[in-house]
């Protein structure tokens, strides 16, 4: 916050927080997560070779880290980083047009920087806000989240009660 104003301050600009509200980007990432959750399950855990580490150390750790995500988890990825990008350009062009400014200065993380700028740069001017946040009454949103949590936590207790008692009868055997 503190480089955002005074980036603001030296051009003359006004400070805008301008990222998507957090509940929107946890209930699309939840929505993506569900699938992974159960593959993961199963999945092996990858092993940590030369390249890998090599790529951490020579690329910066957070764009490496961004791309990794996005490879092994699209979906997830598309929620959390890819969506956040057009909102953020979004909100950005947006400003600039409420404010009736010349120019707006933008503040984000770095692992949103390329994304953000692709998005400024190649967008017809079609970005609107339903399409960011998706059309749902909120309200509703809310109630079919809820649900669909609530049968989440049905369905892995149930799982995890079942996977117990296997476990008792074989270990008691």
């Amino acid at each position: 916050m503190r480089a955002a104003q005074e980036a603001a301050d030296a051009v003359g600009a006004q400070v805008v927080l301008g990222d998507r509200p957090i509940e929107i980007t946890l209930q699309r990432a939840w929505e993506q997560l569900l699938g992974l959750l159960a593959a993961g399950i199963f999945s092996p855990l990858p092993e940590l070779d030369g390249a890998a580490i090599e790529a951490l150390n020579s690329e910066g750790p957070v764009t490496s880290m961004f791309s990794e995500m996005g490879r092994r988890f699209p979906q997830l990825a598309s929620a959390l980083i890819h969506e956040r990008d057009l909102y953020l350009a979004w909100s950005l062009k947006r400003s600039k047009a409420v404010n009736g400014t010349r120019a707006v200065v933008g503040v984000i993380g770095r692992g949103h920087l390329r994304g953000v700028v692709y998005a400024l740069t190649t967008d017809p001017g079609s970005l609107r806000f339903r399409d960011l946040v998706g059309a749902k009454n909120t309200a509703e949103a809310k109630r079919q989240l809820a649900r669909n949590v609530g049968r989440r936590i049905a369905w892995e207790l149930a799982f995890g009660a079942a996977t117990l008692a296997a476990i008792s009868y074989f270990v008691g055997r």
